[in-house]
């Protein structure tokens, strides 16, 4: 029986001495991972062409140099410097099995992602940066039909970002990686498109005649978009208010629809209105923010909806009683130009 208990004692004891010993190993792994990039991070830079550039247009070169200093003689082996380019979305999802949304919960995918490795390495294929200054030049493209850069206005919206990321591979498996990302600005510089224009018009059963014509449905950004209402009321019914509302429909491929209200305005000329007609002339301001009209298939999914914003104005005429509203809805297009262009 001691025999016996003397065995087990003796197994435990080498089992928690296993045990401590492999502790201590992962320990001073995860110090030396944690520490190897050290504070190299801060030495990389990234100097575009134009001096603090960060907003760029589709169809454009993306360029500049990146610069890294080596502080001391110490070695520092790499594998490869490089740079790369990348346009991801972010979406919200559910949480499974509960049906509501989350605003922790969110996925993304990378729908852009252009490489280019920087590096001259030697025989044995590492790169060894001596001590003191060194610098690599870089140039990517920004494709035509990329989208623009779309912000994230309240936390459970969808966004898309663009990011130019630099990564020195460490070929040791216990080294981390030094990587530094910069986000950039992406606008999408729109194509000429057709000026049409286009109206619409309804009756309601008060005989309430409600008719709008946009005579330009392309407008830019920054700018104003014009429009006619019309308006026969041979019953002198009592108009209360006409509202317009820029809606924003954003497709984001298979990953969700949605639909934004970005403006909603009263006209403030049609207000407590009973006059038997009127022909007047509005102006609604399209902020600078807005993104353009686009739509944008991404390559690596085939016959897959596409990622797109559409456009239209909404027109209500706010009438006294029940189910008398008229809602009129008309598509407009709005475009983004350089100011070069």
């Amino acid at each position: 029986m001691k025999d016996k208990y003397s065995c087990s004692c003796l197994y435990s004891n080498l089992m928690h001495s296993f045990h401590s010993v492999t502790y201590q190993c992962l320990f001073l792994t995860l110090i030396l991972i944690g520490s190897s990039s050290g504070g190299l991070k801060s030495n990389i830079i990234c100097r575009f062409s134009e001096q603090n550039q960060t907003v760029f247009w589709t169809g454009e070169f993306v360029s500049g140099n990146i610069e890294f200093t080596n502080p001391d003689n110490r070695e520092l082996k790499l594998k490869s410097v490089n740079v790369e380019l990348t346009g991801v979305l972010f979406y919200k999802t559910f949480l499974a099995g509960t049906g509501f949304k989350s605003s922790k919960s969110f996925s993304h995918k990378t729908f852009f992602n252009q490489r280019l490795n920087l590096n001259s390495s030697n025989e044995r294929g590492d790169v060894i940066p001596p001590y003191g200054n060194h610098k690599w030049p870089f140039r990517l493209f920004l494709n035509d039909s990329l989208p623009p850069t779309l912000k994230q206005k309240k936390s459970s919206d969808s966004f898309i970002s663009y990011a130019l990321r630099i990564v020195f591979v460490r070929p040791e498996w216990y080294r981390r990686n030094i990587k530094k990302g910069i986000p950039i600005n992406v606008k999408h510089a729109s194509l000429p498109v057709d000026v049409l224009k286009v109206e619409a018009q309804q009756k309601n059963k008060q005989d309430v005649l409600f008719h709008v014509i946009l005579q330009k449905s392309v407008v830019a950004v920054g700018k104003n978009v014009s429009f006619d209402v019309k308006i026969q009321n041979p019953k002198e019914v009592l108009i209360n208010r006409v509202s317009v509302t820029l809606v924003q429909h954003l497709n984001l491929g298979s990953v969700q629809k949605s639909q934004r209200n970005l403006l909603n305005e009263t006209l403030k000329a049609i207000n407590q209105f009973k006059d038997p007609h009127l022909h007047k002339n509005f102006q609604l301001h399209v902020p600078d923010t807005t993104p353009p009209t686009f739509s944008f298939h991404n390559p690596s999914i085939n016959n897959g909806p596409p990622i797109a914003i559409l456009y239209e104005l909404h027109f209500e005429a706010h009438l006294s009683g029940f189910y008398n509203n008229i809602r009129l809805q008309l598509p407009l297009i709005i475009t983004d130009y350089p100011q070069n262009n």
